[in-house]
């Protein structure tokens, strides 16, 4: 059954073309290197030889994992975010960076923390201030347009953490 899928799978890469819709691009690669970026459009290809990877390029919406972080002053906060962005470099977002949506996730998500855990009092405006300017210059290099960056919840939390099996609560 694996030799029928793979075999299916190669006759599907011997198409002469390729479609790319409005709401797309296409990295265009032949023998192995990069030869353009596609649009919009019919194009013609050689059988195995050339390649070519679509990508969305309209604007995408990724809720990120909730987070609780601590400031400088001790409190800690729940926080979860929503991130707003869309693709303006499809060879950068495809072949600069290994996984952009999963590299967007983890950057944000440290940067985050990392700005929360810096600040004396955790403010939502700076916040997300001091995160969008870091986020946008980061993912810029991956051909990736942040359109916004909204905090969800944003609520201060007292936290526990749960030692062993007996049960045994320590405050933090």
């Amino acid at each position: 059954m694996e030799l029928l899928a793979n075999i299916l799978s190669w006759l599907s890469n011997l198409s002469f073309y390729v479609t790319i819709n409005p709401d797309q691009q296409g990295v265009f690669v032949r023998g192995g290197r990069y030869l353009k970026t596609l649009h919009e459009g019919f194009y013609f290809k050689w059988p195995i030889y050339d390649t070519v990877w679509d990508i969305k390029v309209k604007e995408q919406c990724k809720d990120l994992p909730n987070q609780t972080v601590t400031d400088k002053s001790g409190q800690t906060w729940a926080i979860s975010c929503t991130l707003r962005y869309e693709i303006e470099d499809a060879k950068k977002a495809m072949l600069d960076v290994h996984d952009y949506d999963q590299s967007l996730q983890n950057y944000t998500t440290s940067l985050i923390c990392s700005t929360a855990c810096r600040m004396k009092e955790l403010k939502y405006d700076k916040l997300i201030e001091d995160v969008t300017e870091d986020l946008v210059n980061e993912a810029e290099g991956w051909g990736v347009n942040i359109i916004e960056l909204n905090i969800n919840i944003f609520a201060q939390v007292k936290a526990y953490v749960i030692l062993g099996g007996n049960g045994t609560i320590i405050e933090e």
